[in-house]
């Protein structure tokens, strides 16, 4: 895991501070797990408004570098954007980066705490409660989803079933290893 140095910080407070309008401080900066195509990185944004401080958790995700054909951050924030005014729970997105941040294609959200691997979430006994609970809530959070109204929405490409399959064998090829399983 790399670490950020006090640039990183820099930059984060600087694009926070004029999307969000004030003065920023950043720190708490890391890099999350998973992802392997984009970076995900949490931070602390710092900010006193009339004597008040208060703190922002926040998450940046951004692609490190050429986009892999994947949709883009800016169709990202927009989709989850539209999926949370749907009542669907998603981070809250604040803002888009500029090229004048000087991070990235990407964008800034709340941060969430909560548990995301799967394998805890179905053995771990801290979630037996709630496991009974994950089929009814998807379903109802997939209908929302589904009744989003795609006028407003950034066009996205559909691909035929050939389109897809040549699409992901570029992928699985472009790492160089072999994989059996897919060529079966």
């Amino acid at each position: 895991m790399s670490r950020p140095n006090s640039v990183e910080a820099e930059k984060l407070a600087r694009c926070t501070a004029r999307a969000l309008g004030g003065e920023y401080t950043v720190d708490g900066v890391r890099r999350l797990s998973g992802g392997a195509s984009r970076e995900t990185w949490a931070f602390d944004a710092h900010s006193t408004l009339d004597g008040v401080a208060a703190t922002e958790h926040l998450v940046l995700r951004r692609d490190p570098g050429a986009s892999s054909g994947q949709i883009g951050r800016s169709t990202e924030f927009l989709l989850l954007d539209a999926v949370g005014r749907a009542g669907a729970p998603v981070p809250l997105v604040r803002f888009l980066l500029e090229a004048d941040d000087a991070l990235g294609d990407g964008f800034v959200m709340e941060r969430i705490e909560g548990e995301t691997i799967a394998r805890r979430i179905l053995r771990d006994e801290e979630y037996a409660h709630a496991r009974p609970l994950l089929a009814a809530q998807c379903g109802e959070i997939a209908a929302l989803i589904h009744a989003i109204d795609t006028a407003g929405l950034p066009h996205l490409d559909v691909l035929g079933p050939h389109e897809q399959i040549a699409q992901y064998r570029s992928l699985v090829e472009a790492f160089g290893e072999a994989h059996p399983a897919f060529e079966l």
